[in-house]
C-alpha cells in the first residue's frame, strides 16, 4: 500500500446564508423562498440586501450561475459588502473557476480582516493550488478569528503534519478535540500524529475514542491494530485487523497482518516466542507483513478532512 501523508486537501465551508426579513416563513419551502426573494428584488431593485438573498436563495437550489449574477448586483450596489463577495467566491468555488474564487475571497477579507470563513476557504484554495505555506498562513487567520471552528484547526494540523511538524500537528489536534469532543476526525488525527511521536499509549486512547464515536471508521480500526502491534498486544491487534476487513472485505494489508498475526498467536499457544521467528523491535513500516510480528503494514492517514457544505 503507498504510504500517504496526511494532506489537508479539505472541503471549502459553504456558502454564507443570511436571509434577511421579507416576509418569510420558517418552513417556506426552497422554491417558496426564491420566488419571495425574487420579488424583493424586482420590488427593491435599489437594495443589494435583496439581490444578496436572491442569490443566496438561488444557490441553494443550484442554480449557481443565476447566483452569482446575483451576487455581482449586491456588489455594484455596496461595494464594501464583505458577505456577498463571501458568497461570490463560494459560487465560483462550484463552477471551478478557482482564480475568480480566491480574488473573491481575498476581498471579503480586505473588507472585514477578521472574516474566519474567507480566511478558511481561502486557505482551500492555496492548499489546493499547491501553496502550502500560504494555506497555513490562511488557516492560522481563521483559527485566530474563529478558535471555536474545529475544522480550521484540523486543516492547520493537516498542513504542519504534511510539512513534518508532528508537534505542532498534535497541539492542533488537541485544541479540535478540546472544541468537540465528539469530533471523530480530530482523534484519530490526534491518535495518527502521536502514533507518528511514538506516543503509543495515547495513540491508542485517541483511536479507541475515535472508534465509540464511529464504529464503522475502517481506518482507525486497522491503525488501532498496528498500535496494538507497538504494544505487543498481538490478539487485540488482530481483532482490530479482523474489524478492519469486516467492514471492508477487499482491505489486502489487513488481511495480510491478520494472517501473519494468527501464525504468531497460533506459536505462542504451542509455547514458542515471536522472538524465535526473527521477530525484530522498531521494524520497517511494510505494506506487507510476511509473519514477522514487528514487521507492520502502513498506517493508513486521512487523506484530507472533508468538510460539507
Amino acid at each position: 500500500m503507498e504510504d500517504t501523508s496526511c494532506v489537508a486537501n479539505n472541503g471549502k465551508k459553504g456558502m454564507f446564508s443570511q436571509l434577511f426579513a421579507c416576509g418569510c416563513q420558517p418552513g417556506d419551502s426552497p422554491d417558496l423562498l426564491t420566488e419571495k426573494f425574487r420579488e424583493e428584488a424586482t420590488n427593491q431593485p435599489d437594495s443589494a440586501v435583496s439581490h444578496y438573498n436572491l442569490g443566496s436563495a438561488l444557490q441553494e437550489r443550484g442554480k449557481t450561475q443565476e447566483a452569482i449574477i446575483c451576487y455581482k448586483s449586491a456588489i455594484t450596489l455596496n461595494p464594501s459588502y464583505a458577505e456577498a463577495y463571501y458568497n461570490l467566491g463560494s459560487a465560483y468555488q462550484e463552477t471551478k473557476e478557482v482564480g475568480k474564487a480566491r480574488a473573491a475571497y481575498s476581498k471579503a477579507i480586505e473588507i472585514s480582516p477578521e472574516y474566519a470563513l474567507a480566511h478558511y476557504n481561502l486557505g482551500y484554495i492555496k492548499q489546493d493550488c499547491g501553496d502550502l505555506v500560504g494555506a497555513m498562513a490562511s488557516f492560522k487567520e481563521a483559527v485566530k478569528y474563529d478558535p471555536l471552528d474545529v475544522d480550521s484547526h484540523i486543516n492547520l494540523g493537516n498542513l504542519h503534519r504534511d510539512a513534518g511538524e508532528v508537534e505542532d500537528a498534535v497541539e492542533c489536534y488537541k485544541r479540535a478535540v478540546e472544541v468537540d469532543f465528539e469530533n471523530v476526525m480530530g482523534h484519530y488525527n490526534l491518535a495518527s500524529a502521536l502514533q507518528d511521536m511514538g506516543q503509543i499509549d495515547e495513540a491508542i486512547v485517541n483511536f479507541t475514542r475515535a472508534l465509540e464515536i464511529d464504529p464503522t471508521y475502517v481506518d482507525a480500526h486497522f491503525n488501532l491494530g498496528i498500535a496494538f502491534q507497538d504494544k505487543g498486544r498481538y490478539e487485540d491487534s488482530h481483532k482490530c485487523y479482523a474489524n478492519a476487513v469486516k467492514l471492508e472485505p477487499d482491505f489486502l494489508e489487513a488481511k495480510d497482518a491478520m494472517k501473519a498475526l494468527r501464525k504468531v498467536l497460533e506459536k505462542r499457544k504451542k509455547g514458542k516466542s515471536g522472538k524465535e521467528n526473527g521477530a525484530r523491535k522498531g521494524g520497517a513500516v511494510s505494506a506487507g507483513v510476511k509473519g514477522v510480528v514487528e514487521e507492520k503494514p502502513v498506517e493508513r492517514t486521512i487523506l484530507g478532512r472533508v468538510v460539507g457544505n
